[in-house]
């Protein structure tokens, strides 16, 4: 498992997930966001106005690419998608070659999602949906229920969850027209949020920082959960396959449910 913390030093670390060792750990700068694309580790400095890459097998460092205030990251299988909330716009980095475009098309959106042929980004007040080939703007579709602040995106198959961080709630949007499903209550501040299979986990960095579990089919709350270790959650979500990683709200408590 692979986490990041904005504060430093160091600021990338390489855990193994069966038992927390540490691997590796590197880098010594606050890091927004981290993503692999299959060989490669690929980090966000917004402080530094860069995306680093590093070969994943051996942590060797293999370079800098220059991105405005790289603030979220995904990988579509073919680029790096990293948003520029402060500017608007959007960038797409060749993962082979490292060339780089942007795209100015994204609201202001923050987090950021591929459905197998669009790129998402959930903007302040309303989705984007991108055609990954050119950038182009296809679609822009409003919020359901008055929701705001889009902080955190997944996609469970047929349908784009989005955590609404201002409004509390969880939204629910179909990918084959951006239509608004349903909203979900869910704990204060959510904004992490993770598909695993069959339930979407969202992360509440307000109140008492629970997470919560819900069932994708329907939305209904399975339940909200406190953290295995004390302190606030820090927003990050990921799933390795039988468990939920969750980044506390100071590094460097990582939680596993």
């Amino acid at each position: 498992m692979w986490v990041v913390t904005s504060s430093c030093c160091p600021s990338v670390w390489k855990l193994r997930a069966a038992d927390f060792f540490t691997i590796t750990a590197f880098g010594g700068a606050p890091v927004n966001a981290v993503v692999a694309d299959g060989r490669h580790i690929w980090t966000a400095t917004a402080s530094g106005n860069f995306v680093s890459k590093f070969e994943g097998a051996n942590n060797v460092f293999l370079g800098n690419i220059g991105v405005a205030n790289p603030t979220a990251m995904m990988f579509d299988g073919v680029h790096i998608w990293a948003t520029n909330p402060a500017a608007g716009n959007v960038s797409r980095i060749t993962a082979l070659t490292g060339a780089v475009a942007s795209f100015a098309s994204t609201l202001g959106g923050e987090a950021v999602a591929f459905d197998g042929d669009f790129v998402w980004i959930a903007g302040t007040g309303q989705l984007a949906k991108l055609n990954p080939a050119t950038g182009a703007l296809v679609s822009t579709y409003l919020y359901g229920g008055g929701a705001t602040g889009g902080a955190g995106m997944a996609f469970d198959g047929t349908h784009m969850w989005i955590s609404h961080l201002n409004s509390s709630v969880v939204g629910k949007y179909r990918v084959s027209d951006g239509g608004h499903v349903g909203s979900y209550a869910v704990p204060p501040g959510p904004k992490g949020v993770v598909f695993d299979g069959t339930h979407i986990w969202v992360a509440s960095v307000g109140g008492a920082g629970l997470v919560s579990k819900l069932r994708a089919v329907d939305g209904s709350l399975v339940g909200s959960y406190p953290t295995p270790t004390p302190g606030a959650v820090g927003g990050g979500l990921a799933f390795d396959g039988s468990n939920v990683w969750v980044m506390g709200g100071g590094f460097p408590f990582i939680n596993k449910m």
